[in-house]
């Protein structure tokens, strides 16, 4: 006797079309409830005030997604914008359910904007924090009857602002209009008050309800839904395709980011985890299959587990062989998934080994190979950090050439980061200081590379100004006394200023002064140091004309 076919999901013919009023109303009293496989509230500002003009201008925001199902229930988000939402359970909640699938991001916004928070019930009226203490966002917002646009800010009357919050309050707009009263326009902007507060109330929105119990076809349906607003990540789409009573792929990330402290990566963004993951099985890295990875992880949610400590064996190799101390000054983050990759397939590498992965990691950082990587070039990748695993030590694709320094300074780019490592190299070669050089990085970041001068002593702002050039590896917290010492010749100690790519001849140019002569001869000393290492690597270091005398 043959199986059934599972049937899909029944949609109706037509959506629900509902004032938005009462949809938001559903969503307060817990008729309608979010699902925590759902993306968390991402929104920024200028996203959250479109959305309101939109609404005001009668531009349609697309339409919610709904499952109603009989069988299912979910773990929910306790709020959504600075609201708490009724606590539900499995006993208290009858079926059938629904969750909003799609439809998050917008509704967190209108929630926020739209509906007052009671203080007497918890809930934050200026603010929504979320799981962190940092997940603050700010819903003081008004509309500007003079300007005729929303803003942030508590304004009153007086500015001529209404909040956005008494718009479908009929009590909270009375008594904003009765102070508009005041003003000597009153009359207009009353009426300008009504006539937004109107749109707002006769606003509709399309419900589309999704009937059925099988949680992946509910899923699936969302990705074939077209909806504005932030896209889902494919982290989001396997973790509802995975979701099960027993299992929740958010919370199990949460854990195994949480593990990677001990190494200092918890700041990896999770994708990453998912990636080391599909590396292990041969699946493709650069353009996920939700689907296919879902798959996986139901049958061996230990794939895991086991890609965080390849993650970790790689996060020690980088801090103790290539000095990078955290994912914030990797190069290219897919470098950590194919290094995990290499130690899943290579537990103990040999120095031999170790040394090819070292190579490896700067051409490609150098090369800019991860910047646009294509499919064919990942699975070319694979098979490269497979064979250097494995011993072999043998040339590979040919790479391209290396462009000269850039003329900014920019820690969020490949080359930044590049630059960060060989000035920590540089401190421990002249001054033994590594140690304390890398944990500079480590601690500060980004704050760890401040400026020298300022337009307050040149007197100008140009490119040289926000150049490397001008940029120097030092904690904030000594960078006070040490600044001192680079402009005054008085304290400059010799071996201070080698540390720091300063040359005698950059040197006389800071005490005299000639600020742009001493940026530009460090330039040419920053440019030396990467050329001198980019070419122990057999890579062609580029330079163009104007740079030529630096070498």
């Amino acid at each position: 006797m043959s199986t059934p076919q599972k049937s899909p999901p029944s949609y109706l013919s037509e959506p629900i079309v509902q004032y938005l009023s009462q949809v938001l109303e559903e969503i307060r009293i817990g008729n309608v409830l979010v699902p925590r496989f759902q993306r968390e509230f991402v929104w920024n500002d200028d996203q959250r005030l479109d959305l309101l003009r939109s609404i005001l201008s009668g531009i349609p925001i697309g339409s919610i997604l709904v499952w109603r199902t009989t069988e299912h229930w979910l773990k929910t988000f306790p709020r959504i914008g600075p609201h708490k939402l009724p606590v539900h359970s499995e006993a208290t909640t009858s079926p059938p359910r629904q969750y909003l699938l799609d439809g998050m991001q917008r509704m967190s916004t209108l929630m926020g904007a739209l509906i007052k928070a009671t203080p007497e019930s918890g809930e934050k009226s200026d603010a929504f924090y979320g799981e962190g203490e940092d997940d603050e966002v700010r819903w003081d917002i008004c509309y500007d009857l003079k300007e005729n646009d929303f803003v942030f800010g508590n304004y009153g009357p007086e500015e001529q602002c209404i909040p956005t919050q008494s718009l479908l309050d009929s009590v909270s707009l009375l008594q904003a209009q009765r102070a508009l009263n005041d003003q000597p326009n009153g009359d207009k902007l009353i009426r300008h008050a009504d006539r937004v507060a109107n749109a707002f109330r006769n606003y509709k929105i399309p419900v589309i309800p999704i009937l059925g119990n099988n949680l992946e076809d509910a899923t699936k349906a969302f990705q074939r839904i077209n909806s504005t607003g932030t896209s889902m990540s494919d982290v989001h789409m396997v973790a509802a395709l995975t979701f099960t009573k027993d299992f929740d792929l958010n919370i199990k990330l949460e854990e195994l980011t949480a593990s990677l402290e001990e190494v200092g990566w918890k700041e990896l963004d999770r994708k990453y985890i998912l990636a080391t993951v599909r590396a292990a099985r041969d699946l493709e890295i650069s353009s996920p299959k939700a689907e296919q990875l879902s798959n996986i992880i139901k049958e061996t949610p230990e794939l895991l587990n086991e890609a965080v400590d390849n993650i970790k064996l790689a996060a020690q190799f980088l801090a103790e062989e290539c000095n990078i101390p955290s994912p914030a000054f990797l190069p290219y983050s897919y470098q950590a998934v194919f290094l995990a990759e290499a130690y899943r397939s290579n537990r103990d590498p040999s120095d031999g080994v170790k040394r090819e992965l070292w190579k490896w990691l700067w051409k490609t950082s150098y090369s800019g190979f991860f910047l646009g990587a294509r499919s064919t070039q990942m699975i070319n990748a694979l098979d490269t950090i497979h064979a250097i695993a494995s011993g072999y030590d043998g040339p590979f694709e040919p790479w391209d050439a290396v462009d000269v320094l850039p003329k900014k300074f920019d820690l969020h780019s490949a080359r930044a980061k590049c630059l960060a490592v060989r000035m920590v190299e540089l401190q421990a070669r002249v001054e033994g200081s590594g140690n304390n050089a890398l944990a500079t990085l480590k601690r500060f970041g980004a704050s760890a590379f401040p400026q020298l001068l300022t337009r307050a002593e040149t007197g100008r702002v140009t490119s040289h100004l926000r150049g490397p050039q001008n940029r120097f590896l030092s904690s904030p917290e000594t960078w006070l006394t040490e600044r001192f010492v680079f402009m005054s010749g008085i304290l400059t100690v010799e071996q201070h200023d080698l540390a720091n790519a300063i040359t005698p001849e950059a040197r006389k140019a800071l005490d005299q002064s000639r600020y742009w002569d001493f940026l530009s001869l460090r330039r040419q000393e920053l440019i030396y140091l990467e050329k001198e290492f980019v070419e122990t690597l057999s890579l062609k270091y580029s330079i163009g004309m104007e740079e030529q005398k630096a070498v």
